[in-house]
C-alpha cells in the first residue's frame, strides 16, 4: 500500500485523543466518511487495541479503547479523564455564558463562529457577564491582563489549545467551534446520569435502613 499522508495524519490525530470533524481537520473527516477508508482505519486501530467511535450528533470521530481491563491502561485513561475534568467547571461557565449572550439562547456547538470583537461587544455593557468572564479566566488559571478583552483573549487561546476552537479567517481573532464540544456534552450528560443513578440508589438504601418502629 502506498504512503497516504492524510491517512497517516488522521491516525496520528486519533491516537493523540483528538476529535476529527470537518472544522478541525476536513481532509481526515472526509476520509473517515468514506466507508472503505473508515474500515481500513478502524482495522488498523483494532491492532492497537482501539476502535473508532462517533459523536451522537454525527459530527465528529474519535478513538476509544476496546479493553479496559489492563490496570496500566486504566490508570492512563483515569489521568487523561482527570485532566479533562479539571476544566469542566470553567467550561460549564463558558457554555452558560455563550448561551446567555447568543441570539438563539443555545450553548456553543460544532460549526459556530466566535470572534473576540463580537464577544467583547456582547459583554461590555453587562457587569454580570464581565464577572463571568473574569471567573472563567481565573478557573482556567489564565494569567492575562485584568481587563475583559485580555481575559477573553486568554480564554479563546486556551480553548484553541485544547481543541475546542480553531482559528478562522485572516484576523487572528475569529474562531470556529469543533466537535469536541459535542463529545464534552456527551461526557457531561453521562456523568450527570450516573450521579443521578447513584443518588437514587443512596436514597433507596436510606429508606430501607430507616427504623420501622412506627409500623408496630
Amino acid at each position: 500500500m502506498n504512503y497516504n499522508p492524510a491517512f497517516a495524519k488522521t491516525m496520528e490525530r486519533l491516537l493523540s485523543g483528538e476529535v476529527i470533524c470537518e472544522i478541525a481537520y476536513r481532509e481526515g473527516f472526509d476520509l473517515l466518511n468514506d466507508p472503505r477508508q473508515f474500515t481500513l482505519i478502524n482495522d488498523t486501530l483494532t491492532h492497537m487495541g482501539r476502535r473508532l467511535a462517533k459523536t451522537e450528533d454525527d459530527v465528529g470521530y474519535y478513538a476509544v479503547y476496546r479493553d479496559l481491563n489492563d490496570p496500566g491502561l486504566r490508570r492512563s485513561i483515569q489521568n487523561r479523564f482527570a485532566r479533562i475534568a479539571g476544566d469542566w467547571e470553567p467550561l460549564c461557565h463558558w457554555l452558560k455564558l455563550t448561551r446567555k449572550i447568543s441570539h438563539d439562547r443555545y450553548p456553543i456547538h460544532a460549526g459556530d463562529t466566535l470572534s473576540l470583537s463580537g464577544l467583547l461587544a456582547s459583554v461590555e455593557d453587562s457587569v454580570s457577564s464581565q464577572k463571568d468572564v473574569e471567573k472563567i479566566a481565573r478557573r482556567f488559571k489564565i494569567s492575562t491582563r485584568k481587563d475583559t478583552k485580555g481575559q477573553l483573549e486568554g480564554i479563546l487561546k486556551h480553548l484553541e489549545e485544547e481543541g475546542y476552537l480553531v482559528p478562522y479567517g485572516a484576523s487572528g481573532a475569529s474562531y470556529k467551534a469543533t466537535s469536541r464540544w459535542s463529545l464534552l456534552m456527551e461526557m457531561m450528560t453521562y456523568i450527570q446520569r450516573q450521579e443521578g443513578i447513584l443518588a437514587e440508589e443512596v436514597a433507596e438504601e436510606e429508606m430501607t435502613d430507616e427504623p420501622q418502629g412506627g409500623l408496630f
